[in-house]
C-alpha cells in the first residue's frame, strides 16, 4: 500500500547531536518532494517545531489519519506513541507500518531492549514484523512507493 500520509512523531527538545536536526529538516524537505502529507500533533518547539489537549486522542486521530509513522529521537512522550502504535498494530486495531529514524544510532539500545523482550518470549509476534529502521531519512523512499 502506498504511503499518501505520514505521521511524525519526534522530541520537543533538540537534542544534543546536530544530526537530529538536521535529520528532522532532511525528513521534511524530502516528505514535501514527495508530496507525502504530514500528520503531526506536536507543539512549536525542539524537534517538534523544526518538523512543523487529551494525550491518547491526539495520538489516536494522528494514527487514524495516516498511511504509516514515522518516529524520530525524543524522551519519553515520543516513546509512549511509539509503544503505544505497536500496541494498536499487535491487538489489530491498526495495521500500518511503523519506521524508527536511528540517527546516530539514537534507539540501538531500545532497538535490543525489544529483541531482549521477544527473546525471553513476551511478545506476540517478533518487533521486526512492525518496525522498520531507518539510519537516514533518504532510506524511506523506497517504502513511499
Amino acid at each position: 500500500m502506498p504511503i499518501i500520509s505520514l505521521a511524525v512523531f519526534c522530541g520537543s527538545k533538540d537534542g544534543i547531536d546536530e544530526v537530529f536536526v538536521r535529520h528532522a529538516k532532511l525528513l521534511g524537505e524530502l516528505m514535501a518532494k514527495q508530496n507525502i502529507k504530514m500528520i503531526y500533533g506536536g507543539g512549536s518547539s525542539g524537534l517538534m517545531g523544526v518538523i512543523a489537549d487529551d494525550m491518547h486522542e491526539r495520538k489516536k486521530k494522528m494514527y487514524e489519519l495516516c498511511d504509516a509513522a514515522i518516529i524520530l529521537p525524543g524522551g519519553f512522550g515520543t516513546l509512549d506513541e511509539l509503544f503505544e502504535m505497536m500496541t494498536w498494530n499487535q491487538l489489530s486495531i491498526h495495521d500500518k507500518a511503523i519506521f524508527i529514524l536511528n540517527s546516530n544510532r539514537f534507539y540501538d539500545h531500545l532497538l535490543a531492549h525489544i529483541e531482549q523482550l521477544d527473546k525471553q518470549g513476551f511478545l506476540y509476534e517478533t518487533a521486526k514484523e512492525r518496525i522498520t529502521v531507518l539510519n537516514d531519512p533518504s532510506e524511506l523512499v523506497r517504502y513511499l512507493l
